[in-house]
């Protein structure tokens, strides 16, 4: 199997290094991701200026733009004639649970793959990364996971996956509805040298009771949450709402 991977934390992230490594031993891996890290920047494209593509490795590219420059160059550029058959974007160092994945550059990259047809996942770990070795256990997980899944039956299937540190083998994968509770978040002003107010927004761990068989109620349980995603702009019901007001 030829495996895309790509992120949001850049290309010398340690959990791009160590999930390239670890699926190296069995599939063949191309990265393309950003230069630079590019959290929280959703599913921005590059419009505006053109993008630098850097050679690291064989195998191993950057473009200097964002996640979803990232994939949309390797499907349309680098690997045009030569098309990956699972695209892979992580480990992110920190869950995206529940809204986050609308903000999520992780779950950006990852949607760009399934815009291109190919079933894609989003893989980050339940909480803030510590070590080398909480990548190189969540890689073995997804290691295991890629083994599960009948591939060629997926179609563009758009996966968010939720990994608890130290999580070891026999691994217990759970299909997790997103979190309906949004983050707490917070935004903090200061004053910058020349006397203008700034304002750092950022968010909380959130400490509200999680929903039953959500994503973060089955991460805190100690498996590993995995949420199928559809983040078409389209939606259904408010599609109905909107026909009957209208006629």
């Amino acid at each position: 199997m030829h495996i895309l991977l790509a992120n949001d934390d850049g290309i010398h992230a340690a959990g791009l290094k160590i999930l390239a490594a670890t699926l190296r031993q069995k599939q063949r891996v191309t990265i393309c991701a950003p230069e630079f890290e590019s959290s929280g920047i959703a599913h921005a494209l590059s419009l505006h200026r053109p993008l630098l593509l850097k050679k690291w490795g064989e195998g191993d590219y950057s473009v200097d733009g964002t996640p979803t420059d990232a994939v949309f160059t390797a499907f349309n550029h680098l690997l045009k004639d030569d098309l990956p058959d699972l695209v892979i974007s992580g480990i992110n160092p920190g869950p995206n649970l529940g809204h986050d994945v609308t903000y999520s550059g992780t779950v950006g990259a990852a949607l760009e793959g399934s815009f291109f047809g190919k079933p894609a996942i989003a893989v980050s770990l339940g909480a803030p990364a510590q070590k080398a070795d909480d990548f190189a256990a969540a890689a073995a997980a997804l290691a295991a996971f890629i083994e599960l899944i009948p591939w060629e039956k997926a179609g563009n299937i758009l996966l968010n996956m939720n990994i608890p540190l130290g999580v070891k083998a026999p691994y217990r994968f759970k299909a997790a509805t997103l979190e309906r509770g949004r983050m707490q978040t917070s935004i903090v002003p200061t004053i910058d040298p020349r006397g203008k107010e700034r304002l750092w927004i950022g968010g909380v761990p959130n400490d509200l009771p999680s929903s039953p068989g959500s994503d973060r109620d089955i991460l805190n349980s100690g498996s590993i949450a995995v949420t199928a995603l559809s983040l078409m702009a389209e939606d259904g019901a408010g599609q109905k709402e909107l026909t009957a007001w209208l006629g």
